[in-house]
């Protein structure tokens, strides 16, 4: 059998001379993973956020391209397919980097087999940790390769900042809402008058018409009534007129009250114009064109459409609309005539008075006054509440607004006007921390970074670039002293014995100890061996 030695067409001045320079590919690969790894953290932040807020599309098929685009699916796919791209190249950054560490460290100190076996495992077996002599030897290293375990953390922590929550959203556009027609009161009022007495009862088979009970309902809760045409999950503003009384004390002329010393409370009608006394106050209260503002919202636990309690009002000098009137009709007949208050009880004359809050701020500061607890059961505790809180003339001019607002929950009265409506509805969208998710690549940019700059350092001191390979193995360990200190183990079986694990290695020039030849002849050589017959490497000098 002939053996054939490979022919290399190398130079033999190259073959002879080791080469003192650092190839491209490597720092460039550390460079390129590291900038790779940023850019699809970058994309990874960009993309959630370009869909924060967005609403969460049920999609039938997975497997088109609208879906691909829209599923909820899809989008957590491609949020986790961005972390974990940017993690495996983080990692795989520093893992260059260490590699130059590694061997830096092996130059440098001598390191026992067990320890150089745990250092240039370690990016890949975290048993490697166990080594005291590796956690001695290289407490950089370690670190670095501690850091490419600690990495795909980012992997499980970012895709998390992406979630699915309930929320609501709105929509606005012209939309038909109602609104209050005045010239329909009137028969409203026609009706109201028909059935009703002087003293404000029902005369009619027990009937309560309907402007009667939307007087008494809207007097004695002190509330606006709500619609009964609900437009779901909506909110709209409107602004319109109506009538409303303005209530003063006069000064320039006589009221025609006469002989009203003995009671607490009378009050007088004059189509459009109420005085009232009570509390030794003289009110003039006049109809007046009111400009209201409004806002209408849904109210979801009573499903009707409600008047925003803090709307806003301003009399106008506009001329009376003549359907106003009727409204101040039916208001005087709720509040006409006299009321007098006895040790024990209380005496009122076609009046409605006692049904409402006004009564109770009739002489509510007088504490010796048994009207000041006299008020009526059927009022409601908003309405008890604003009865000591305000002046007679003001609650007057409320109760006025609350019944032309109430209004708006009589159908027969209604027509439709187009406005601007906010519709709300509740749906899924995603939601994205994005402070976690930035904090989280920092803190990974930031630790790879500072294992960039120990490799880039690694890579000046070594002079040469390195890997953890076969070849780089194959070129460091070919030596007469090492196969004398592994004979018998020649297989690589784990475990090693005992007495080769203990054993201290060291990189560099392996000096040359045999007598027969000279030292001007012996082969300068670099490569792992025992730590008293290694020279340590000057970088620039050639070696074989």
């Amino acid at each position: 059998m002939n053996n054939h030695q490979p022919q290399s067409d190398e130079p033999e001045a190259q073959k002879n001379s080791g080469i003192w320079r650092i190839h491209w590919r490597s720092p460039t690969s550390m460079i390129g993973l590291f900038v790779g790894a940023t850019c699809a953290a970058v994309a990874h932040h960009l993309y959630y956020d370009s869909i924060n807020g967005a609403e969460v599309v049920i999609v039938r098929n997975e497997w088109t391209l609208q879906a691909v685009r829209d599923s909820q699916e899809w989008k957590l796919r491609f949020g986790a397919g961005l972390a974990f791209l940017a993690k495996a190249m983080f990692a795989a950054s520093v893992i260059v980097a260490y590699e130059q560490r590694a061997w830096l460290t092996a130059r440098n100190k001598a390191v026992t087999v067990s320890g150089l076996d745990a250092m240039f495992s370690a990016a890949q077996n975290p048993l490697s940790f166990f080594s005291l002599d590796f956690l001695r030897k290289a407490k950089a290293g370690a670190i670095m390769a501690l850091l490419v375990w600690c990495i795909p953390l980012a992997a499980v922590i970012t895709p998390g900042t992406l979630i699915v929550v309930p929320t609501t959203l709105s929509t606005s556009k012209s939309f038909p809402v109602p609104a209050v027609n005045f010239s329909q009161v009137q028969p409203l009022y026609d009706y109201y008058s028909s059935v009703v007495g002087n003293d404000g009862q029902s005369t009619s088979n027990g009937i309560t018409p309907y402007l009667s009970r939307l007087i008494s309902s809207t007097a004695t809760s002190s509330q606006i009534l709500p619609m009964n045409i609900a437009l779901a999950n909506s909110t709209y503003n409107l602004t319109f007129h109506g009538p409303s009384f303005r209530c003063r004390e006069p000064t320039n002329y006589t009221i025609p009250l006469q002989n009203v010393s003995s009671l607490e409370g009378y009050s007088q009608y004059n189509h459009g114009r109420l005085w009232v006394w009570a509390q030794n106050i003289t009110y003039d209260c006049v109809l007046t064109d009111t400009e209201y503002s409004t806002r209408f919202f849904y109210s979801a636990s009573e499903q009707v459409q409600r008047i925003d309690p803090e709307y806003g009002f301003k009399w106008t000098e506009e001329d009376l609309y003549g359907n106003y009137f009727y409204v101040a009709d039916a208001l005087s007949t709720l509040l006409g005539g006299a009321v007098r208050v006895f040790l024990k009880g209380v005496m009122s004359y076609k009046t409605r008075v006692a049904d409402t809050a006004v009564f109770g701020a009739l002489k509510v500061d007088s504490t010796d006054n048994p009207s000041s607890g006299l008020l009526p059961k059927s009022l409601a505790p908003e309405a008890r509440a604003l009865a000591r809180n305000k002046t007679v003339g003001e609650l007057i001019e409320e109760l006025s607004r609350n019944i032309t607002l109430s209004l708006f929950s009589a159908d027969q009265i209604l027509y439709q006007n187009d406005t601007m409506v906010k519709i709300s509805s509740d749906v899924n969208v995603y939601s994205y921390n994005r402070r976690v998710l930035i904090i989280t690549y920092v803190v990974v940019f930031s630790g790879t970074l500072i294992a960039l700059l120990i490799g880039g350092a690694a890579y000046f001191q070594n002079g040469v670039s390195h890997q953890v390979s076969f070849s780089a193995f194959m070129s460091t360990t070919r030596n007469y002293r090492l196969d004398e200190l592994t004979a018998g183990s020649s297989m690589g079986a784990m475990p090693l014995r005992d007495s080769i694990q203990s054993t201290k290695l060291q990189l560099g020039f392996l000096r040359n100890v045999d007598e027969e030849v000279g030292e001007e002849e012996a082969m300068r050589r670099v490569g792992f061996g025992l730590s008293d017959q290694i020279v340590p490497l000057q970088k620039g000098v050639p070696y074989y």
